[in-house]
């Protein structure tokens, strides 16, 4: 909340020009309206899952720069959930009211704002329905508030994840967090290998060739394209050097909120490359990210190296 106005200026940044960026290429690819915002939600947002997992195995967490890259991915999540709701809007709607639209964007905004300034008031009670010794339970009841506040969402036509993030933010500010945290990651770590495994097995691996040259270029365009908008936005708010360049390349991963748009997509009956699309390109940046992530002092050096060679010699300035 601090760096709040920082993070709000450099996030918009970061993107807008991410999402500006797959348009174009959604518009490349398909020239078409329902495919063209489908290809910027799955090349716009990082995987929130392994980036983590990078600053933790690159031991970054303590680094100055790494604020902001989780605030960088708090405003994806936000971003996420206003376009989610719209994508949602559009296809129940049959892609023919753009009002529809508009207005499940300012429900779901307003969604947002109601329970995130209502939420420290209902703080005390959900303090006192938590203290509960028997872990059953325990998490029986904080299953049973997700439940309640999923469908709530629900039934504001909210995007689902939308309703879940938001009762975790809320709940992340009670004494039982910890203990929420310490029962629910096992479970989280077997729902999340249990959704890409669901992903996987409605791929057939033999379709990865009829989407191979898209995905090459759309892996190219986000490495090339967020090592840009990555540096420019951290240059914007305030940070220089390797540490910029550090935001850059850590944040370039794509992962289960691609292979969500591409779900919807999917179900939406689009075009039937989505999701081999989708997966060939997850995979390409897990596999480039890392080394990427892990050389970004030596790309710093190299880049540098290369704009020294550019500008002219101070010396032979003052000789001629």
């Amino acid at each position: 909340m601090q760096n709040g106005p920082t993070i709000l200026k450099g996030g918009t940044v970061y993107v807008g020009l991410n999402f500006l960026h797959g348009l174009i290429l959604g518009w490349v690819f398909f020239h078409s309206l329902p495919e063209t915002p489908i290809v910027a939600g799955i090349t716009t947002i990082s995987s929130s899952a392994m980036v983590t997992k990078l600053l933790m195995e690159l031991k970054r967490t303590a680094n100055p720069e790494t604020e902001l890259v989780l605030g960088f991915m708090v405003y994806e999540d936000a971003f996420m959930a206003v376009y989610l709701s719209l994508l949602y809007t559009y296809f129940l709607t049959g892609g023919t009211s753009f009002t529809s639209g508009l207005l499940s964007g300012l429900v779901t905004l307003l969604f947002i704002l109601a329970v995130l300034f209502s939420g420290p008031r209902f703080s005390p009670y959900l303090e006192r329905w938590l203290h509960i010794r028997n872990g059953e339970s325990f998490i029986a009841i904080g299953f049973t508030l997700l439940l309640f506040t999923v469908l709530v969402a629900e039934k504001l036509h909210v995007a689902e994840a939308v309703g879940a993030l938001l009762l975790g933010l809320i709940l992340a500010e009670t004494f039982h967090a910890r203990r929420l945290v310490q029962m629910i990651a096992p479970m989280r770590d077997l729902f999340g290998a249990v959704f890409f495994f669901a992903f996987g097995m409605g791929i057939d691996y033999r379709e990865f060739s009829a989407v191979a040259g898209i995905t090459a270029v759309a892996v190219l365009a986000t490495v090339f394209g967020n090592l840009f908008t990555g540096w420019f936005s951290a240059w914007i708010c305030g940070y220089r050097g390797r540490p910029a360049l550090n935001v850059a390349s850590i944040m370039i991963p794509r992962g289960e909120l691609a292979i969500l748009v591409a779900g919807i997509a999917a179900s939406a009956q689009l075009a039937a490359v989505f999701q081999p699309f989708a997966a060939l390109y997850v995979l390409a940046l897990a596999l480039v990210s890392p080394p990427l992530a892990k050389k970004s002092g030596r790309i710093h050096s190299i880049v540098t190296n290369i704009w020294s060679s550019l500008r002219p010699a101070k010396q032979s300035s003052k000789a001629s």
